[in-house]
């Protein structure tokens, strides 16, 4: 007997039709006869966050930003490719939350009210920073993400260099000229 999969009206996670509970948040499910329809998510389910992990991994290639809004709270993501390090900032509406943003190793920003925290690239894991956004959305600020709003924007250029691009580029130059030294200390005139 092939079991069709159903989603969970709660998390909207893929469940076999066999199950009579959720596997990943344990609620009972309801069941729908198949009649030939499609069980696929709708409005509400659960996304797979394809449009998220897609902006972040063209954000970090550009200059620009992405919002991701559910009801009143966002968080944001800046990348400056000079220094080679994403801003990550969430919405900060009271002081109830700090601790918990503590934890995560943000810091306040009171002047703006945000929460922000740098990642540079080298410790930069989209997956990770999706189940981070996941985190804070549900059990800090207790809204589920399966209705989020993504806006992003990209500038088209790229920067030039990056920032060990222009120190290859430095020390390269710096090896240049002891050469140039050292070969007319050696031609014994250069300094005369």
């Amino acid at each position: 007997m092939k079991s069709e999969k159903i989603y969970c009206q709660h998390c909207g996670t893929k469940n076999s039709s066999l199950n009579n509970n959720c596997e990943n948040c344990g609620i009972k499910l309801n069941k729908i006869e198949n009649n030939g329809s499609d069980l696929t998510p709708h409005a509400g389910h659960k996304r797979d966050y394809s449009d998220i992990r897609s902006a972040i991994k063209t954000l970090i290639t550009t200059n620009g930003y992405i919002i991701i809004t559910v009801d009143n709270f966002f968080v944001q993501f800046a990348y400056d490719l000079k220094k080679e390090a994403l801003t990550f900032e969430a919405t900060r509406n009271d002081d109830s939350k700090d601790a918990d943003f503590e934890k995560l190793a943000f810091s306040i920003d009171d002047y703006i009210s945000v929460y922000r925290r740098e990642i540079l690239s080298t410790d930069l894991s989209i997956d990770s920073l999706i189940t981070e956004i996941k985190f804070i959305f549900e059990n800090i600020y207790r809204v589920k993400l399966i209705n989020y709003e993504i806006e992003s924007d990209f500038k088209a250029e790229k920067s030039s260099f990056s920032i060990r691009e222009y120190l290859l580029q430095t020390i390269i130059g710096i090896i240049f000229f002891a050469i140039l030294v050292g070969a007319c200390f050696l031609m014994k005139g250069c300094f005369r």
